[in-house]
């Protein structure tokens, strides 16, 4: 499996475009959730991301998560 921390994957931490009293979280800062950068779909966690069918991206999980969901040692 794919990790995000991959050199050859990509993703972003989604900041806040509107202002505090919109979302509670200030122009600029970030809303704790990330962004894949080849599809633009988010979510909270890289392994909840809902990816474009087509997307390089898709299956790109945490080393943890593969280890603690997969059972892999790697």
């Amino acid at each position: 499996m794919r990790s995000f921390a991959d050199e050859d994957t990509e993703f972003e931490l989604v900041v806040a475009e509107t202002s505090e009293d919109w979302d509670g979280v200030r122009r600029g800062e970030p809303t704790g959730e990330v962004r894949c950068a080849e599809c633009g779909r988010v979510a909270d966690v890289v392994e909840e991301i809902p990816h474009a069918t087509d997307c390089p991206q898709r299956g790109v999980v945490s080393r943890w998560w593969e280890r603690t969901f997969v059972g892999a040692d790697s």
